[in-house]
C-alpha cells in the first residue's frame, strides 16, 4: 500500500437485539469526514478482518447500522493501541467486545448507539444511505447529529486540541498487519493571508 497513514475511529454501533458492538477503522476499512453541512461521515465496510473473507453485509458493523440506522464514530489515543487489536478480531455473534476488553459503552446524546468513555471525541451519526460501487466494501453515509467532546478538548487552543486528542495514524502492510503512527509534531502552518 503507498496511501499514507490515516487517522484511527472507532465505530461503535447497537445490533437489533440491543448487544453493542466496537469495531476499528482506518484506511483499509475506510472512514472520512465527507462534508461541513450537513455533516457527513462516510466509512468502507467490507467482508473481511485480516486474512478472513466472508463477504460484503456480513460484518457485525454494517449488520448493525442496517438494522438499527446509527452509529458513533469516537475518536480513540495512543494509549488504546492494544484494545485496537482486540476490537478489529472477528468474534461471534452477541460477543461483548466492551465486557471482555474492559471498555466503557457510555449512553450517546441523541442516538442509540453507545459511545465509547475511554475516547475524547464522539461523533453521532445517523444513518443516510448506504451505496455498493461493486468492489469488496460498502459506503455507508452517516450524518452527524452531534459532536461531543470533553471538556480537556474544548478548552484547548486549536494547536493544542490535536495534542489533548491524541490520536494515531495506521499504515497497514498486509492482511492484519499494519503499523501504528502518532499525529507528531506541527511542521507548518497555512495562512492564506500571507498571500493575498
Amino acid at each position: 500500500m503507498l496511501w499514507p497513514p490515516s487517522p484511527v475511529v472507532w465505530v461503535s454501533s447497537l445490533s437489533k437485539d440491543g448487544v453493542a458492538d466496537l469495531a476499528p477503522f482506518s484506511l483499509n476499512q475506510f472512514y472520512s469526514y465527507l462534508a461541513n453541512w450537513p455533516q457527513v461521515i462516510v466509512i468502507g465496510i467490507g467482508g473481511h478482518t485480516g486474512p478472513i473473507v466472508r463477504g460484503k453485509g456480513t460484518k457485525k458493523t454494517y449488520q448493525n447500522i442496517t438494522a438499527t440506522k446509527d452509529f458513533v464514530v469516537n475518536i480513540p489515543s495512543e494509549e488504546h493501541i492494544e484494545k485496537i487489536n482486540l476490537t478489529a478480531l472477528e468474534k461471534p455473534p452477541g460477543f461483548d467486545k466492551f465486557k471482555a476488553y474492559d471498555l466503557t459503552p457510555t449512553p450517546s446524546q441523541v442516538v442509540r448507539s453507545p459511545s465509547v468513555g475511554e475516547c475524547k471525541v464522539h461523533y453521532e451519526c445517523k444513518l443516510m444511505k448506504i451505496d455498493d460501487y461493486g468492489g469488496h466494501s460498502e459506503a455507508v453515509y452517516g450524518n452527524v447529529l452531534a459532536v461531543v467532546a470533553e471538556e480537556s478538548v474544548l478548552s484547548k487552543k486549536a494547536d493544542e486540541k490535536v495534542a489533548a486528542i491524541n490520536p494515531i495514524y495506521y499504515y497497514g502492510v498486509g492482511a492484519g498487519k499494519g503499523l501504528y503512527f502518532s499525529a507528531g509534531r506541527i511542521i507548518g502552518e497555512r495562512d492564506d493571508s500571507k498571500y493575498t
